[in-house]
């Protein structure tokens, strides 16, 4: 005779069973839990905090880069050398310099706190805040982007060796 069974579905200890072997497997490979989402506590952290939680991904990062870097520099040498080759282009084939971003992005807040502090403190130039908020930018965008600031807060000030002889200020003669 069949006799009807219904198994219990235990959604609870599978779901633990694949959380655990997830974090197994993500240790294994050198990466920390937390770096795919996982046991974290919910709470908004700073980049420091998080670098600090997951520094076994960062080291991890570090190797990688380290292995990649000159196989991308040497694979995109090889690339230009074959097209050169077989398509007779006249691009001359070097090694790439490969660079990679910073592992955390800071909180733009954060920086903008940051910069703020700076300012009132009047312990940094308007060269130095800019490049903090931009550090992609390379000297000829910082340079403009200064130049600009300085116009937008009337801090460019005629060059008094350029300034018209005959000018005496208070004078009343304001042409």
């Amino acid at each position: 005779m069949i006799t009807i069974s219904q198994f219990d579905i235990r959604v609870a200890e599978h779901k633990e069973t694949a959380r655990t072997l997830l974090a197994q497997i993500l240790r294994g490979a050198g990466y920390s839990v937390q770096s795919f989402g996982e046991a974290g506590d919910g709470q908004a952290a700073t980049a420091t905090e998080i670098h600090s939680r997951e520094r076994k991904s960062f080291v991890t990062r570090g190797k990688k880069l380290n292995y990649w870097t000159p196989a991308l520099a040497w694979l995109a040498e090889a690339l230009l050398s074959i097209d050169l080759a077989v398509f007779g282009t006249k691009v001359v084939a070097e090694k790439a310099t490969i660079e990679w971003p910073d592992g955390v992005m800071p909180d733009p807040e954060s920086l903008s706190r940051t910069l703020d502090m700076l300012n009132r403190a009047q312990s940094a130039s308007l060269d130095t805040r800019v490049r903090m908020l931009h550090p992609d930018w390379d000297d000829t965008q910082v340079k403009a982007e200064v130049r600009r600031l300085r116009d937008e807060l009337g801090l460019n000030l005629p060059d008094p060796a350029e300034l018209d002889e005959t000018y005496v200020p208070g004078d009343g003669d304001d042409d």
